[in-house]
């Protein structure tokens, strides 16, 4: 409710509130309340002025309830998602991809930190990727290897171009889900059908 130290004092009020219509309806009012003062400069009535918000509010409503639902199944399939803003430089991460790279859920993260973790021999790879779709405008997946505090995983990712209302490029955004026990996995399996294979060719010799 609006503060009345505020409007006592003769200053104008503003915020959101929830009202009733006539029908006993409630719904939601973008409200300025002016102090109308009198001579001495104390208020003696009350203008208000409102605009009804209801519409955008069950749609912002309907937004925060779709992202929260969003992100339950991201948790659930081990998806991250992320978001690279090229023009300020920084890169913004779920909270489910903080968890992939254990980084703090408020930490800020620039592009130079995130390519900072890539292992170095993927390193060139994935940035002539990223320069790929900013020049083909097309999205594409890749696979790469990540160091998180010291250990190596395994990551695939979706890339795709952002642009803005200009259409121009000015970031991209994607996915992440961590492919280590996959990756780990086939090179067993693949150190496993070498071995039988030296071991076939040597008894055939």
């Amino acid at each position: 409710f609006p503060s009345h130290d505020t409007i006592r004092a003769g200053e104008i009020w503003k915020g959101e509130l929830i009202n009733r219509n006539h029908n006993g309806r409630s719904y939601w009012a973008e409200t300025s309340i002016v102090p109308l003062l009198d001579p001495s400069g104390k208020p003696h009535h009350f203008l208000a002025i409102q605009n009804d918000i209801t519409e955008r509010k069950e749609l912002e409503n309907q937004i925060v309830t779709s992202k929260n639902k969003l992100e339950q199944a991201m948790k659930i399939a081990q998806f991250g998602a992320w978001e690279i803003d090229a023009v300020n430089n920084r890169v913004y991460l779920s909270s489910e991809l903080r968890t992939i790279f254990e980084v703090e859920e408020h930490a800020e993260v620039s592009l130079d930190d995130f390519y900072a973790g890539i292992h170095e021999e993927n390193l060139n790879y994935v940035r002539e990727q990223m320069k790929q779709v900013a020049e083909t405008r097309e999205q594409t997946e890749i696979e790469y290897r990540y160091w998180v505090h010291g250990k190596l995983r395994y990551m695939n990712s979706n890339i795709a171009p952002r642009f803005n209302e200009d259409n121009l490029l000015v970031g991209a955004f994607g996915t992440v889900k961590d492919i280590t026990q996959k990756k780990i996995t086939e090179l067993a399996l693949k150190k496993s059908e070498e071995e039988k294979a030296i071991v076939l060719d040597n008894a055939q010799h």
